[in-house]
C-alpha cells in the first residue's frame, strides 16, 4: 500500500509529497538508503550459503559466538533500514514543504508582475496625457 500523505499544499499546485512515484514530488532513493539496501543484499546473500560451502571452517569458540555475532550484524542492518527509511521520509516531507513553498511564492510574483504591468501602462498613458497637455 502507498505511504499516507504527509504534506498537502494549499497553493496552485496542490501536490502532495510520495502521492505517486513518477510525479514531480516523487523522491529517488538517497545515497544512503542504496547503501543499506546494497549491503542488506550482500549480507543476505553471505549468510544464505552455509560456512563450511564458503570454504570457512569456523573453531570452536568462534561457532558458538558466530549465531550471536550474525544477530548483532543482521540488528544493524535492520537499523540502518529503518533509519533510512525515516531519512527517506523527512526528505520527502521537506521536499513537499520547499515545493509548496515555491508554488505559493510563484503565483504571488506573477500576480504581482500583473498588477504592476497594468499600473506601468496608466501611468505611461496618463504622463502622455500631461505632456500632451502641456
Amino acid at each position: 500500500p502507498a505511504p499516507p500523505p504527509l504534506v498537502a499544499c494549499a497553493g496552485p499546485s496542490l501536490r502532495v509529497a510520495g502521492a505517486r512515484s513518477d510525479g514531480p514530488a516523487a523522491m529517488k532513493l538517497s545515497g544512503a538508503k542504496t547503501a543499506a539496501a546494497s549491503l542488506f543484499a550482500a549480507a543476505a546473500l553471505l549468510l544464505a550459503v552455509p560456512p563450511t560451502a564458503r570454504g570457512v571452517q569456523l573453531r570452536a569458540i568462534d561457532q558458538a559466538t558466530a549465531p550471536e555475532t550474525i544477530k548483532s550484524i543482521v540488528k544493524l542492518l535492520e537499523d540502518m533500514l529503518t533509519n533510512s527509511k525515516q531519512e527517506g521520509d523527512d526528505e520527502r516531507e521537506l521536499y513537499a514543504t520547499y515545493k509548496c513553498y515555491c508554488d505559493d511564492n510563484e503565483a504571488e510574483k506573477k500576480t504581482s508582475i500583473e498588477t504592476l504591468t497594468t499600473q506601468i501602462g496608466l501611468l505611461e498613458s496618463e504622463v502622455a496625457g500631461f505632456q500632451s497637455a502641456n
